[in-house]
């Protein structure tokens, strides 16, 4: 009897050591800027809430995640089932370790305000690699409804010609990644390419899934709307006609692919570089 009760009370002694350290963990902690962590995907900002973490890059993608703490290692469960064992180290209330990471805890209203949320999870060949000097969009629903992310803040789709035409004005290359939420459908797609194709841009990659903080997959894709659609889609939205193209009398080649259902998708995996496609 008495062994039953020591192993109760060593269980209870451990579930409120863990609590504790939850307790302790709650709130806003930000990346040290002097730590020199080569990944660009290492989280920039973590937020705690007993046992879910927020996840925010420094690109504005924020996953939620389940988190266990055991000793000196927290275990990060992601929604699909992968997890990530990461070491823990608390210095104070103010600093901690996580992974090769050095947080310090900022105010509540400091943080970022970013929405989180899952990558559509379409597993591809290709791996993002290069993401400075570029535009980033993420392509969302929240509640039902299409927005997009710029920068920080979360807003509708009207407004990525000006977001384009303004990083362009500040001298920013025009490569654009767009990362695609997993409620997106083909017809939202379509509709941020008519808005992006307003600011001129006709090339993207798109972000379709993700392994853990650091692996994200991609598709590079061409955008390549007529002027009479184009002009349709600004007449609908209650916006200036489409300026006519510069490039006349051009003949370019493209391979269609036609996707009628998710399989379709599938093909998608065939495209290269160096071929443009009509889609």
């Amino acid at each position: 009897m008495r062994q039953y009760i020591n192993i109760l009370s060593l269980s209870l002694i451990l579930l409120s050591c863990s609590q504790n350290r939850n307790e302790k963990l709650n709130g806003y902690w930000r990346l040290n800027n002097d730590e020199g962590i080569e990944s660009l995907f290492f989280p920039f900002e973590l937020c705690f809430e007993n046992d879910s973490l927020y996840i925010t890059d420094r690109f504005n993608f924020q996953q939620h995640v389940k988190i266990q703490i055991d000793n000196d290692s927290i275990k990060l469960i992601f929604p699909r089932g992968k997890i990530l064992k990461m070491k823990l180290s608390i210095f104070s209330d103010s600093a901690i370790v996580v992974g090769e990471g050095k947080y310090l805890r900022i105010p509540e209203g400091y943080q970022s305000n970013i929405h989180s949320y899952d990558l559509i999870g379409y597993k591809t060949d290709k791996i993002l690699e290069n993401i400075t000097n570029s535009d980033i969009i993420h392509l969302i629903k929240i509640n039902g409804i299409t927005q997009v992310i710029l920068n920080d803040v979360t807003t509708d789709l009207k407004t990525i010609p000006d977001f384009l035409v303004t990083s362009d004005e500040y001298g920013s290359p025009q490569y654009l990644i767009l990362y695609l939420g997993k409620e997106i459908e083909l017809k939202d797609l379509l509709e941020a390419y008519e808005w992006i194709n307003v600011a001129g841009i006709n090339r993207v990659t798109l972000v379709t899934g993700n392994e853990a903080i650091e692996k994200f997959y991609v598709l590079n894709d061409f955008i390549d709307i007529n002027d009479s659609l184009m002009d349709t889609f600004l007449m609908r939205k209650k916006n200036p006609p489409f300026p006519p193209s510069s490039i006349e009398n051009t003949e370019v080649k493209r391979k269609i692919i036609k996707i009628d259902n998710q399989t379709d998708f599938e093909k998608l995996t065939t495209i290269n570089d160096s071929t443009e496609y009509l889609i």
